[in-house]
């Protein structure tokens, strides 16, 4: 991610919000404008990436399927090639030995990935039709937005028992479709610098926006 990019999107964070030129509590040379551009910048290229969705379920179960496959296959193999995948060219080298050390090492890796396939299963599953990049971004403008709220309401960043539910709730989840409020208007400069645009080639609108990311969280809260 470039100097400059970051530069941008901070001096447009700085334009709507300007109290956020101040520090980030644990970073002094860093403003938490640049904190935010960052973290702006990155929603961009994430997608789902930081949304709790999953395309990776079915790629986790044939991973899984895979190395109970492999755990049989190790039961099958002659005592010599047993030695080989061990690293032992000995030929004394304890059978056993080499056998458990090899069903330790693939049943380790079964059990990491089963867990993390039961986790997944829980996910909702990512949509070819469901546009990522504005709802990460949206969901990114409205972190800044209360976070920033929060450090004037409280003196501080990123702290304190109400934090969280202050964060996630104190940005507008709407906007009108035609006079954005100043919400509105700092949802629509990041998406301009971002270059993020519709199928008809205008700038994506906080209130289209914010529909999308409504809707996106009202599904995976029923899944």
């Amino acid at each position: 991610m470039c100097e400059a990019s970051i530069k941008t999107m901070a001096r447009i964070v700085e334009r709507h919000m300007p109290s956020a030129r101040g520090p980030v509590n644990s970073i002094p040379e860093w403003t938490r404008a640049t904190f935010y551009a960052n973290d702006l910048l990155s929603s961009a290229n994430a997608g789902f990436k930081w949304l709790p969705v999953s395309a990776d379920e079915e790629n986790l179960d044939t991973l899984r399927k895979a190395l109970a496959e492999a755990l049989r296959a190790v039961f099958r193999m002659r005592p010599e090639t047993i030695r080989n995948l061990r690293g032992s060219l000995e030929p004394d080298s304890e059978l056993i030995t080499c056998q458990r050390e090899l069903v330790d090492f693939l049943s380790e890796a079964h059990e990491k990935i089963d867990n993390a396939h039961r986790y997944h299963k829980k996910l909702a599953k990512a949509s070819p039709n469901r546009n990522y990049q504005v709802i990460s971004i949206a969901s990114e403008c409205r972190n800044a937005w209360g976070e920033e709220q929060w450090h004037i309401e409280n003196g501080e960043w990123g702290e304190g028992p109400d934090h969280e539910h202050f964060v996630e709730n104190f940005a507008p989840k709407s906007q009108n479709h035609y006079h954005p409020g100043p919400f509105g208007r700092f949802m629509e400069d990041v998406f301009e610098c971002l270059d993020v645009r519709t199928s008809q080639g205008n700038v994506v609108s906080a209130a289209s926006a914010l529909e999308m990311l409504q809707t996106f969280e009202r599904q995976t809260t029923r899944s």
